[in-house]
Formats: C-alpha cells, sequence, structure tokens
C-alpha cells in the first residue's frame, strides 16, 4: 500500500509491505539502488544507515521489533513499515490536514526529523507504561504475593530486552546520521541530528533506569520466595523431629519382648500415652524457647 503526501513542497512516501510492483515504479520514480529496492521488499536484520549520491538510507528498528526504513532525498522522503507504525500514521493524518510545525526552512531532513521524534515519543509512553507495571509489581512483592510475581518479573524481563535489542544500535546509526546530515543537508541540519541524537539518550537512560528497577525487584522477590520456602521446610523438620519421639517410644513398646516395661500394668496405654506426648512437648518448648518456631 502506498500513500503520498505533499507537504511544503516536499514529498512523503509512505509504503506499507510494499509489493515488488510498487517498489520497482518507486525505484524508477526516485533512482533508488537495486540493493536498496531488494531491502525494501521485506524487514531487515539490522539498524544501518547508508550514503547514496542523491539520498540517504536508513533502517531502524522499534518496540516490538518494528521496523521503518527511511530514504531521505533532497525533496523527498519515503518512509517502508512492514504493520501498522501509530505514530506514522498520525503524523500523515496530522499533515494531511495542514498541521503547521514552523520550520523557516523545510526539507526531508527536518520531516525525518519530526517523524522519528514521534516514534521515540510513543517509545517513551511504553517506558512510563512499563515503569508502572513495575510499580504495580513491586507492591505485589511487598504484600506476600511472590510466587505469582515470578512469571510477572520474567515477561516484564523480556521486555526490557526487547526494547534494548532494538534501540542500542540507534546510536550508531544516529551518530553516523549526524556526520552524514551536515554533509547531505547543511549546516542548519546539526541541530536536528544533535536532537534526535539527544532524545535517544534520554530514553536509553530511562530503560537503564527500568532495567536496574527490574533487576532489584527479581532479586528481591528471589530472596523472600526463599525465605518462605525456607521457613516452610524448617516447619515440615521441626513436626518429623517432634513426632520422632513418638515414634520411637511406640516402636520401643511394640517389640514382641519378654521383660517389657510397663507393659501389663494399671494404666499402661495411658501412661504411654502421656510419656509420648510429654517428650513431644519438651522437644517443641525447646524449638520454641530458640525461637525457631
Amino acid at each position: 500500500m502506498i500513500k503520498r503526501t505533499l507537504y511544503n513542497g516536499i514529498t512523503w512516501v509512505d509504503l506499507e509491505s510494499p509489493s515488488a510492483e510498487e517498489v520497482a515504479k518507486l525505484a524508477k520514480e526516485f533512482n533508488l539502488h537495486p540493493l536498496v529496492t531488494s531491502e525494501l521488499l521485506s524487514p531487515s536484520l539490522r539498524p544501518k544507515i547508508d550514503l547514496h549520491k542523491n539520498y540517504l538510507y536508513i533502517i531502524l528498528h522499534f518496540i516490538d521489533d518494528k521496523e521503518v526504513d527511511f530514504i531521505l532525498g533532497k525533496d523527498f522522503i519515503i518512509t517502508t513499515r512492514y504493520e501498522e507504525v501509530a505514530p506514522l500514521i498520525k503524523f500523515s493524518k496530522a499533515l494531511s490536514i495542514g498541521d503547521q510545525m514552523y520550520e523557516d526552512k523545510f526539507d526531508s531532513g527536518v520531516l525525518f526529523y519530526y517523524l522519528t521524534k514521534s516514534l521515540y515519543c510513543e517509545l517513551e509512553d511504553e517506558l512510563t507504561r512499563l515503569r508502572a507495571h513495575m510499580k504495580q509489581i513491586e507492591k505485589s512483592v511487598y504484600s506476600g504475593d511472590e510466587h505469582n510475581m515470578v512469571m510477572a518479573l520474567a515477561a516484564s524481563g523480556r521486555t526490557i530486552l526487547d526494547v534494548h535489542q532494538s534501540l542500542d544500535p540507534h546510536k550508531e546509526v544516529l551518530s553516523s546520521y549526524q556526520q552524514h546530515s551536515e554533509e547531505f543537508f547543511g549546516k542548519d541540519h546539526e541541530r536536528y541530528a544533535s536532537t534526535l541524537l539527544a532524545n535517544f539518550y534520554k530514553v536509553h537512560q530511562r530503560i537503564k533506569r527500568i532495567s536496574a528497577l527490574h533487576t532489584e525487584l527479581r532479586a528481591t522477590n528471589d530472596s523472600l520466595l526463599s525465605a518462605k520456602q525456607n521457613s516452610i521446610m524448617q516447619v515440615f523438620t521441626i513436626v518429623a523431629f517432634v513426632t520422632l519421639v513418638p515414634s520411637l517410644i511406640a516402636s520401643v513398646f511394640g517389640m514382641n519382648a519378654i521383660n517389657m516395661p510397663i507393659i501389663g500394668k494399671y494404666y499402661d496405654f495411658w501412661l504411654i500415652i502421656f510419656i509420648m506426648f510429654a517428650m513431644s512437648g519438651v522437644i517443641f518448648y525447646f524449638f520454641k524457647y530458640k525461637k525457631l518456631l
């Protein structure tokens, strides 16, 4: 699917899961290199930036492994995506109704800045929701729900890892873009490239803080869960030890011996029961005195 938007003399072509025919038409119209057109047909494995004679080719991955390819020419920009990317759709609608961006000099580099900024804004919103989720997990951890939080922490850890893997390569790509943008668009674009790099560092620092919080919560949850399990095992061990003596006494008096003490006397059964409970009580109060219960 192809959508064209014309704004201040700049043509923005937005492709979603383009066909070979659509890419071929664009390649002919904008004189794209065959290697570039072949990469537009399917998602790429890694982000990168390539400098061509008449355009820059940039690939960036965002959260949930969403990929956006940018081709920046002097008076055009081509974006290629392989699924719905909400910020681009919202931005396209804003341009269609004539929203102004109040730039003295508007070109594809400025449009790239605003498009990428909108993608980073969505990423920041996702991180805000992720942090709120981590705070909910924190409350549950300290309210005694450690067992259920194991899976919750595992799922949030996977999300943090996915964001890290998607965003970490942006530093290299945007740093390279900062060098090429001045050469391609002029000195005025250095501030846009610098701001994009600053946005990356801002988001990256937020991810690091959330990752640190996740690590601490996971360690705390594991410690509390381990302490609770140890406490349960301790109770079972004490119960086993308390019942050991009565079992031993019962075994002794159950032996088929001739000269068995107490056996045959008046109230011998109740006397044996009393001895069993008395020994169990002594052991129980010993553990209680040692604060093991």
